[in-house]
Order: C-alpha cells, then structure tokens, then sequence
C-alpha cells in the first residue's frame, strides 16, 4: 500500500490507530513511526545528528512535536527508500470522506511536489490549479517522490514544526491544494498553529505582507502547468 499512517508508540498510539482502522474501514495502509517518541529518544537523536528543530523542540520541552516531526521525515525517506512515484500521508487522527474513499485518487498538476487534502491553508488560482501559498496543518497530504525529496532537504535545515516549515518555503515547492477538504480531521480540526499568519509563526516566522514582492515575482514567473497527472492510492 501507498499510503503511510503517522501513529506513535505506546498504549495511546494503539488506541488511536484502533480509531483510524475503525473511521477508514477498509483503507489498507501501512504504519510509519518517527524515532522519536520521549524525551531521551529525542536526546539520544540530537547527540548524532544536528536537526535545527529538534534542538529547538528539546530545549522547549515539545516531545509531541518532536515525534510528529520524525514520523513525516520518516515517511518522505520511506517513499524514496522503496522507489515509489507517490504516496498519500497521513496523521493518524485523519478521516477520509466518503467521495475521496470512493475514487482512491486525486489529480494534481504534473510536477506537483504534493497536495494538500486538508489544511487551514492559503491559495491562489493558476492555470486550473490551487497553488498553496501558505498555511499550517499537515493532517493529509499526497506527497510525489521528488517533493519527498525537496522536503528532506527543507527539514534538515528549518527550526520549525513541520507543517509550518513546508508552508513557509511554499514558494519554493510545488504545493497545491484540493477544491474542498477531502479529508475530516477527527479532533475537530483545532490547531496549536490557530495564530499562525498566512506565513509564519506568529511574527516569528515569514511576514506574509513584508514580502509581497516574492509572491509578485512567484506569480509571473511560475511555469503553467496544463498537464495533469492521477496520483491513485488503491
């Protein structure tokens, strides 16, 4: 199967899986686990690798974050890892709706590093098209092989949450954004990133307004895509 789950070890991972098998019913999927999942797993990490965000998520105490984060950079790194074109990733509070279980695909512009199925996310209309410009929340997203690989590059080097860390050099991938949510986010969509701007971390991050000429010179330089692709996850 091509499409990831994001859980998390221990008796409240198993319980919520148990949920996602019960609202997904008959969705085959594989499990995908960050190898973060406490506070030493996460120090015994840092004290081999340099990850930015990681360092910042241990110094505030935010192991959720953390393992979050290490579950999305594992399922990116699973993709490239078994060589497929694309896969669909997805947290596992997510709840597919009943038209996207139906047809098990979704049609992106060719070259699309990855589609958001569900987010609090901004967009401009192009060429057919909704290219995400910003936003937080990664709850569901169908990811190609090439964006895994563009966004490896982006987390080995951001300071931030993952959701935001993709938002925020979203006008240096090929995000795009589906017509209407496809997908319920079974803990009623509420977000610690509510305060988030259309850019950033609540003015620690990317001010949207102070760089208006960058999604100027993003829009009139951005190749037209009129070719589509179905990226399907039977």
């Amino acid at each position: 199967a091509n499409t990831f789950v994001l859980n998390a070890r221990g008796p409240m991972g198993e319980a919520r899986l148990g949920e996602f098998r019960k609202a997904n019913r008959g969705l085959p999927f594989q499990v995908v686990r960050g190898d973060v999942h406490d506070s030493t797993s996460l120090a015994l990490k840092l004290d081999n690798e340099t990850w930015p965000a990681l360092q910042r998520m241990y110094d505030k105490g935010e192991v959720g974050d953390a393992a979050c984060f290490t579950a999305h950079v594992s399922a990116w790194q699973r993709i490239l890892d078994l060589g497929l074109d694309h896969a669909l990733v997805l947290e596992d509070d997510a709840m597919l709706t009943p038209d996207i279980m139906a047809r098990r695909a979704v049609v992106a512009p060719r070259g699309a590093d990855a589609v958001v199925l569900f987010g609090e996310k901004a967009t401009v209309r192009m060429q057919g098209s909704n290219r995400v410009i910003g936003g937080h929340g990664a709850v569901a997203t169908l990811v190609t092989r090439e964006g895994a690989r563009r966004m490896l590059g982006i987390a080995r080097r951001t300071n931030l949450p993952i959701d935001l860390a993709l938002y925020q050099n979203a006008l240096h991938l090929r995000i795009y954004g589906t017509q209407r949510d496809l997908v319920v986010h079974s803990d009623g969509g509420n977000s610690v990133r509510k305060a988030v701007n259309v850019l950033g971390e609540g003015g620690g991050g990317w001010d949207f307004f102070a760089n208006a000429m960058d999604v100027f010179s993003f829009l009139h330089s951005s190749v037209s895509h009129t070719c589509f692709s179905v990226l399907t996850f039977p």
